[in-house]
């Protein structure tokens, strides 16, 4: 794996979706946060580094990467067939947006924080877990009963039917 570079989308594990941002340097992380969003902390106690402390409005916050990743390991996304800015258009993005606001509040299905990092990358947002979920969603509405058993052949197979 190449060293993290300011510019790059990373993203972490969360227990049942990935939390992306954008790495800007110097150990810190630009990212979206939802507003049920938490980070194991002792109560009324702040991050040293970043000040962070646990809690969330749903909006664009700038990190320590260890408050962004709590606890879990990264990832540095990939972009193969689609055109990323060069960093410093990413990092100047993401930055703007800090301090400006004009994103827009969290929406888990929406603009969630991967709808944020792929845009500050890309200039288009778009979120492959929205797709994930809502194909899933639809999946299983138009497979209806036999769905958990095309889910297992699925997982079986290593396949995506649903």
């Amino acid at each position: 794996m190449r060293q993290l570079q300011p510019g790059d989308h990373i993203r972490c594990d969360r227990v049942a979706y990935h939390h992306h941002g954008i790495y800007v340097g110097d150990g810190m992380v630009i990212h979206l946060q939802g507003k049920l969003k938490s980070i194991t902390r002792p109560e009324n106690s702040a991050c040293q580094k970043c000040r962070e402390n646990g809690k969330s409005n749903g909006e664009i916050v700038k990190t320590c990467l260890e408050c962004f990743l709590n606890g879990a390991p990264f990832e540095i996304v990939k972009y193969r067939f689609i055109k990323r800015k060069p960093s410093h258009e990413v990092i100047k993005r993401a930055t703007d947006f800090l301090e400006n606001g004009g994103f827009g509040s969290y929406h888990f299905l929406l603009q969630n924080c991967e709808h944020f990092a792929t845009y500050c990358v890309t200039g288009s947002d778009f979120s492959r877990q929205t797709w994930t979920i809502v194909g899933t969603a639809i999946g299983t509405v138009v497979a209806g009963p036999i769905a958990p058993i095309i889910g297992v052949f699925s997982f079986i197979l290593g396949k995506a039917i649903t």
